[in-house]
């Protein structure tokens, strides 16, 4: 069944991830994690979130790739 897309903020993909805020950061930056898209156009509003499926499926590739180790 197909899952409509959501955006999520940081707390979830916390807990979705498991991964803490620091380390969410350097992975975006290193473009090895979604980045996250501004919820508004205004340029002062810094609020973002991430697209619940786009987290998902970064989840999906770390168990793939480490079942694929094993």
């Amino acid at each position: 069944m197909h899952q409509p897309d959501r955006l999520i903020r940081r707390p979830e993909v916390r807990q979705i991830t498991g991964l803490t805020n620091s380390v969410i950061d350097r992975a975006v930056k290193a473009g090895t994690f979604p980045r996250p898209v501004p919820l508004l156009p205004d340029e002062r509003c810094r609020a973002v979130g991430w697209s619940f499926l786009a987290v998902q499926q970064w989840v999906a590739d770390r168990l793939a790739s480490g079942k694929e180790a094993a």
